[in-house]
């Protein structure tokens, strides 16, 4: 009885510890995910700027622009691949905290834990639905004024001209995000 009453509390003193790694491992993924986050609007900014320059024709502004957005684009990556360690710490920790609270939990606590656990993940689907959501509407945003533009450039040089296949070059590129996301959203449309 007495070694049944320790393993308990010892078990349970080991959830506890593995809740707090596990909490303290996803307020560092949160982190990291709100950094990357924080440089993905930098990319966007630094290209609606560099977008900007180029309608102006302003040569000067325009290599700046491109500058700011080469190191915007740098930064997003560094912060994507430091993303990935919280992100598995935090699921490692997640697995310990699990396999330490099945040892402390009824049948009844089991269920409603997985019953959180799943809606958890639904929520996390659809935050990733909304997003790609998101990126495909600014894409084809994108699109529309690349469009906009080259209609522009075909009415003012010609569909022979090099501001006409510049701007040509610019629509095909802006297409590509376009696709991308428009496969993500509907793949995400499984997630009510």
């Amino acid at each position: 009885m007495q070694k049944r009453k320790q393993k308990a509390e010892t078990n349970q003193r080991k959830a506890v510890q593995a809740e707090a790694a596990h909490k303290a491992a996803k307020e560092e993924e949160l982190a990291a995910q709100t950094e990357h986050a924080s440089a993905k609007r930098g990319v966007e900014d630094a290209q609606a700027k560099l977008d900007a320059a180029k309608q102006s024709g302003d040569k000067e502004a325009e290599a700046a622009a491109q500058k700011e957005l080469d190191v915007a684009k740098k930064k997003r990556l560094l912060l994507l691949k430091k993303q990935a360690r919280p992100k598995k710490k935090a699921a490692q920790t997640e697995k310990s905290y699990n396999s330490a609270l099945v040892k402390t939990e009824t049948a009844v606590q089991t269920r409603q834990r997985q019953a959180a656990e799943a809606q958890a993940k639904r929520k996390k689907a659809k935050a990733g639905l909304i997003d790609a959501q998101s990126d495909h509407t600014a894409a084809e945003a994108n699109l529309k004024a690349k469009e906009d533009a080259l209609e522009k450039a075909r009415k003012e040089s010609g569909a022979g001209s090099s501001a006409f296949q510049n701007a040509q070059a610019e629509v095909d590129q802006a297409k590509k995000p376009c696709s991308r996301n428009a496969v993500k959203t509907n793949r995400g449309k499984e997630y009510p």
